[in-house]
């Protein structure tokens, strides 16, 4: 039986290989197209000065539409550039204090907390052996989700604890929001998978695709727990590196 070939009629790539070419398709791709989208938008924005007040109100909604669906397609291809460039590169593994971390995004996102009238506690969180950058990242938008996805008249209230075992560290953010109903628990860490209507909350729906991402580079997971109110999400990465990563002296 003849060997199977590519149209190139080079053989075919082995798994690895495969991956890796989509990777970097998917990596063009999306950088490419993020740039036309911010010219498209840039120069739609010009014309639209110099036409100044000599446009319908019908034709400045047509062009406030394109200039929507124009920002919006370039920021998903922005979180999908994100989302490549983290199964890239090799993964560099430091011991990082996680309190320090968790009091790094609560300050990132200080503003969003004052305008939700969040209350965020926090539980000591043990050391980790992760990529700070990372895992910082990763943290950040889990708890942006948590503030971000309240009911409506209830001030979000987020607990940050930790979990941990002999074999994985683990940390569990926990809140009072609309939660996720766990029929649509893996849905939710599709790229661009949005559980609610678009415009009912802000986001691309990017969020826990790239935290999922970050998780499995470190040889983790992360995922939705049971809870009776609202949700909790756990991040778990291994105590020792895995074969995906290298860890350095921190």
């Amino acid at each position: 039986m003849p060997s199977s070939v590519a149209l190139d009629g080079r053989p075919p790539a082995a798994g690895g290989e495969i991956e890796a070419e989509l990777l970097d398709f998917s990596y063009t791709v999306s950088h490419d197209l993020a740039a036309s989208f911010r010219h498209q938008a840039g120069f739609s924005r010009l014309l639209l000065e110099e036409l100044g007040g000599r446009l319908t109100s019908r034709q400045q909604s047509h062009a406030n539409h394109l200039l929507a669906a124009s920002d919006k397609c370039q920021l998903m291809l922005e979180q999908l550039l994100v989302h490549s460039r983290l199964q890239q590169k090799a993964l560099s593994l430091t011991r990082v204090e996680a309190d320090q971390v968790v009091g790094l995004v609560l300050l990132q996102l200080s503003v969003q907390i004052a305008e939700a009238g969040a209350k965020v506690t926090c539980e000591p969180l043990s050391d980790v052996l992760a990529n700070r950058d990372l895992l910082t990242l990763a943290l950040h938008h889990l708890i942006e989700n948590a503030i971000k996805f309240r009911r409506s008249g209830y001030p979000p209230r987020i607990a940050i604890s930790c979990a941990h075992d002999a074999q994985t560290w683990r940390v569990r953010i926990s809140d009072n929001g609309v939660g996720v109903r766990s029929a649509f628990r893996e849905k939710a860490f599709r790229m661009f998978q949005r559980l609610n209507p678009e415009g009912v909350y802000p986001g691309l729906g990017a969020g826990l695709a790239i935290c999922r991402r970050i998780a499995r580079r470190h040889g983790g997971e992360v995922s939705f727990l049971d809870s009776e109110d609202g949700a909790i999400v756990e991040l778990a990465l291994p105590r020792a590196p895995g074969d995906t990563a290298q860890a350095t002296a921190a």
